[in-house]
């Protein structure tokens, strides 16, 4: 029998350890989402520099429910809370 060795993954596959897929692809979306509500407005106000247009038009349309959102539940001034934090590090 040829000796075969396993890397690191296919020991953890083979074990069923670590996270299912949907459970991934729901902690990846729920980073999307909180990061899409923490920058609404920077989107929102990146998406109104664009060129005149239809994409201009698709992107402000996409982002001013989230701009709107982040406006009133305060997300904005929790974003600037740590923005100097941010900006600081290396």
């Amino acid at each position: 029998m040829p000796n075969k060795t396993l890397d690191v993954g296919e020991r953890r596959a083979a074990a069923n350890a670590g996270v299912s897929f949907r459970a991934a692809l729901m902690a990846v979306a729920v980073f999307y989402v909180v990061a899409g509500l923490l920058n609404g407005h920077h989107l929102h106000e990146g998406a109104s520099r664009r060129e005149y247009g239809g994409e201009r038009t698709f992107w402000m349309t996409l982002t001013l429910p989230l701009d709107r959102l982040s406006r009133s539940a305060g997300l904005e001034r929790f974003r600037r809370l740590f923005e100097p934090i941010l900006e600081d590090s290396p």
